[in-house]
């Protein structure tokens, strides 16, 4: 049996896993080297969510290079099964005991070639999910980065105006002291 077609990998699969482990773990520590000025440009809230989300990440990326290596692990042993399967084949059939190893080694194949479909799919979940956390940590650091200049903005023009009504409260209440003297 040839490995099925959902356990197919696609060309660069393990130059794209690597990928996202090398962002995934650069990226986490870069931002720590920078926490001063993640910290003065965001906040604490969206530093801790960055590195929450690369984590998550990192995590994601190096379960699915471990599927991939037991996909593969699986699969050469499907196919170990299968050429045993075969060599029982050409060492003749009519034998029962024969034809029971025939069929047990042929059983045998499928049931790993099952496994390694499994793991084919829990690896590209997996990298799915490491893609869905670098994008939603890297878009979220994006907008607090963003909208934190804005929300400085609005609240120190509050607070000047809020400060300008209180000095002009109290210019008014020292000259109302100085006419009533």
């Amino acid at each position: 049996m040839a490995e099925p077609e959902s356990s197919k990998p696609f060309p660069s699969d393990v130059f794209f896993i690597l990928l996202l482990i090398v962002i995934a773990s650069g990226s986490l520590l870069i931002s720590i080297s920078f926490l001063e000025e993640f910290i003065y440009f965001a906040d604490q809230f969206t530093f801790l969510f960055f590195l929450t989300a690369l984590s998550i990440s990192l995590l994601f990326s190096l379960l699915s290079a471990y599927w991939k290596y037991e996909r593969d692990e699986t699969s050469k042993k499907a196919n170990i099964s299968l050429a045993k399967a075969k060599q029982f084949e050409e060492q003749g059939k009519g034998d029962e005991k024969i034809d029971k190893a025939i069929l047990l080694f042929k059983k045998d194949a499928q049931n790993k070639n099952a496994s390694a479909n499994k793991f084919s799919n829990l690896s590209a979940t997996a990298v799915k999910g490491s893609l869905l956390s670098i994008f939603t940590g890297f878009i979220f650091l994006l907008v607090s980065i963003w909208s934190t200049p804005f929300s400085n903005v609005l609240t120190s023009n509050m607070a000047e105006s809020e400060q300008t009504e209180i000095a002009a409260e109290d210019a008014e209440d020292v000259d109302e002291d100085e006419e009533e003297e």
